[in-house]
């Protein structure tokens, strides 16, 4: 989990190094986003030992982000 994290938190990293272009800051965090989901899992799993209940919380936190990522993208389009 820590591994993860600590992935996510570098990919955060490297995409505010990369202003000028859009499309590989625009990956780094997507991957920023995939990386800190595995880690919500990996945490849930060790922790409670329930990897299903670890992949549900997992596929709820996904849904959700992905959702609030189109409603912010369909938002700033009419904008």
């Amino acid at each position: 989990a820590m591994l993860f994290g600590a992935g996510a938190a570098a990919l955060v990293w490297a995409a505010d190094r990369q202003e000028e272009n859009e499309k590989i800051r625009g990956t780094a965090l997507v991957l920023a986003v995939l990386f800190a989901l595995a880690a919500v899992r990996a945490a849930l799993w060790a922790g409670f030992g329930n990897v299903f209940a670890a992949n549900m919380a997992v596929l709820v936190a996904g849904i959700v982000i992905a959702l609030g990522f189109w409603r912010y993208r369909k938002k700033r389009a009419t904008q």
